[in-house]
């Protein structure tokens, strides 16, 4: 870090120096360490940004106008912060340049255990793909010495363009971060609207602005311009021959293909040809994400490569008349980023779901060395990690009693779950963003929190026999349920007061069951107490070509907690399911009440859930008769399901639309 910056000072307010511990407490280089293995390096200084820009997201102070240098945060804020400004910050440099080397990283590791003292650690780095054999082995021991870590999922490159399936940080003892979009965002819509009648390929294209660039205005009817003369490979590059000759681009927005240098130095040569907009297209496909620290001030966007192409085909044919038109759209949060790294993880973890959850990482504003300009805008999963560093350290400062496991469960069983993939329509998954978005109205409130050894997840290692799908987390997975799957989990009570649960689960797109037994509970209010309960998935169609997704919803009957989740996933074929088990429904009026009579075949004699609409509504003696005593208007439908508890068998699903009629109604 910049340890001269504000966000790193003591700040009275908090306390810090005199009831407090100082804000600074070391900021250390890597590179060598002493005879004791401490971080020792000669050069402690960021010269690069990235890790002032962490620090000052997870913990940085509240600095505002009176700062030297003041931040500029886009209005109507005046001031920024941390996530948890009055926390203090260790700083280990493990990254000398812009890479990082395994030695220096496993210093700084130890480092954090021989200072004993840090309560959470963010990394920012890749890597952690074979857990327990990298460096996120040496997590599992921070975990042991109660250090909470927090870990970008990772993004995408020119290298690796697509992020399905190459998410890092696969330790489950870690919190691996996804990166989504916050509120107050905007992106920019462009069309081409002549001369004639521009193609459909090239209208209403999707634009994301650069970290430092400002927000555009409207355009009606702009010119656009294409300098085609230079090689492709580095357009509006300064090595670039010819350059952009002078006044090119007046009066005109510059069309200017990805590669080679910076994105800065291709906007910087643009506006000094005269351009009032730059335009970057993607050289590879997917989405385009630009940093763009110490550009000029004027709007810079980017588009994807396939967009892009044909933009930049019909401008080259058109080169001084083409004109197109520019809007601002509002962005939701809660968008997955595009450049987001995601499962599903490869065998032989196929059943861990990864990321754990998913926190604001697109256009951070946030503490830049001074040097560098002391403040500065920058997107990635680096960028969404310290934002759950910095979420736990809260919660830890409110509960200090909760294990490192403990937090990260409640963060998780808490988190937002309402948002989309990058489309901002359809729905994101437990394999985009795990549980969800961090959500701190809710995080330090859970009523309900998980916990696990580190002898337990150390012995989960697949290598050695271990199997993943056993440790107690947040999530369940399994791509082998045929003809289901079961998994066990426990909860601790954190409420000192009575409190009564139920647990209920729903598949998001249907396909299979999810039973949870006993699907109630309560506690007495004894912070030692445990609940163990069973979760069983059985499929009812084939589900073997794609994840299938559910949940289990853990619910307080009197709202002393929020609501919590445990995500489900699955791949698998039931073992006959609906064809094993053979269910009618009837609908009848019985003096002026309306009854839905079941029946199935066979039936064992055991016990069977009664499922209406997906939940279980009764657990009842397996003799192949039931009633539901529903009400209802018509037009009203519900569909039933039976499944036997202990093997988790289902039958067919019967829909019962509901009418005034007295007579029988069936689908089966």
């Amino acid at each position: 870090i910049d340890p001269a910056h504000p966000s790193f000072a003591n700040d009275a307010s908090c306390g810090h120096g005199t009831a407090q511990p100082n804000k600074l407490l070391s900021f250390l280089d890597c590179s060598g360490t002493d005879a004791n293995g401490l971080c020792n390096g000669p050069s402690p200084v960021d010269t690069n940004g990235h890790g002032t820009h962490t620090a000052s997201t997870a913990g940085g102070n509240t600095v505002g106008p009176s700062a030297n240098p003041p931040p500029a945060p886009p209005p109507p804020f005046t001031d920024i912060s941390g996530v948890a400004p009055c926390a203090s910050v260790r700083a280990y440099k493990v990254c000398p340049t812009d890479t990082c080397p395994e030695a220096d990283i496993q210093a700084g590791m130890d480092s954090v255990l021989l200072h004993g003292d840090v309560s959470v650690m963010n990394f920012s780095i890749s890597g952690g793909t074979s857990p327990w054999l990298d460096n996120d082995r040496r997590k599992l021991d921070l975990v042991e010495a109660n250090v909470l870590v927090a870990a970008s999922a990772g993004n995408t490159s020119t290298t690796v363009p697509d992020p399905v399936g190459e998410v890092n940080h696969l330790g489950p003892w870690v919190m691996t971060v996804a990166a989504s979009t916050k509120d107050g965002e905007t992106r920019g819509e462009l069309s081409a609207v002549g001369p004639g009648s521009p193609p459909p390929t090239i209208q209403n294209i999707t634009m994301n602005r650069g970290s430092d660039s400002p927000v555009g205005e409207p355009l009606n009817d702009f010119p656009i311009r294409h300098f085609s003369e230079q090689d492709p490979t580095m357009e509006g590059c300064t090595v670039a021959n010819p350059q952009f000759p002078p006044g090119f681009f007046n009066g005109a927005v510059a069309l200017i293909r990805r590669g080679t240098c910076t994105f800065t130095e291709k906007i910087t040569n643009a506006f000094n040809a005269g351009a009032e907009m730059v335009v970057i297209w993607n050289n590879v496909p997917g989405p385009l994400l630009m940093s763009t620290p110490g550009q000029p001030d004027i709007p810079a966007y980017s588009i994807d490569q396939e967009t892009g192409d044909a933009l930049a085909a019909f401008v080259d044919a058109n080169p001084t008349t083409a004109i197109i038109d520019f809007a601002v759209v509002p962005l939701p949060g809660d968008v997955l980023a595009g450049f987001s790294f995601r499962g599903p993880v490869p065998a032989p973890l196929q059943d861990l779901t990864k990321p754990d959850i998913t926190g604001p990482g697109v256009n951070i504003y946030a503490a830049f060395p001074i040097s560098l300009g002391g403040y500065g805008t920058i997107s990635g999963t680096s960028m969404s990690s310290p934002h759950a560093a910095g979420s736990a350290i809260l919660v830890r400062k409110v509960h200090p009693d909760w294990t490192v496991s403990e937090t990260k469960s409640a963060l998780m069983m808490t988190a937002f779950n309402g948002g989309t993939k990058e489309d901002g329509v359809t729905p994101w998954d437990p394999d985009d963003v795990g549980n969800g978005r961090l959500d701190l109205t809710k995080a330090a409130l859970a009523g309900l929190v998980m916990d696990e050894t580190a002898a337990n997840y150390l012995a989960a290692d697949p290598a050695t026999g271990g199997d993943p799908k056993t440790l107690n987390l947040p999530s369940v997975r399994n791509m082998a349920c045929t003809p289901n799957c079961t998994w066990t989990r426990t909860v601790r009570n954190t409420r000192t007061v009575a409190t009564s649960w139920t647990a209920s689960g729903t598949a998001f797109a249907g396909g299979f069951n999810i039973q949870v037994t006993p699907g109630n509970f309560a506690f007495g209010g004894g912070l030692g107490e445990t609940q163990e309960f069973t979760i069983t998935a059985t499929p009812t169609t084939d589900l073997t070509g794609a994840v299938a997704f559910g949940e289990v919803v853990l619910q307080e009957a009197s709202g002393i907690s929020p609501d919590e989740r445990i995500t489900v996933a699955i791949k698998g074929l039931g073992g006959g399911g609906g064809d094993e088990i053979t269910l009618t429904a009837k609908l009848r009026r019985i003096e002026g009440k309306r009854r839905v009579a079941l029946e199935w075949t066979p039936a064992d004699g055991g016990s069977i859930n009664i499922l209406r609409d997906g939940v279980v509504i009764h657990t009842t003696s397996d003799d192949g008769r039931a009633q539901d005593r529903i009400g209802g208007t018509q037009r009203e439908s519900h569909t039933y399901q039976v499944c036997e508890t202990d093997t988790g068998t289902c039958s067919n699903e019967v829909t019962i639309q509901i009418s005034n009629a007295v007579k029988l109604i069936e689908k089966e």
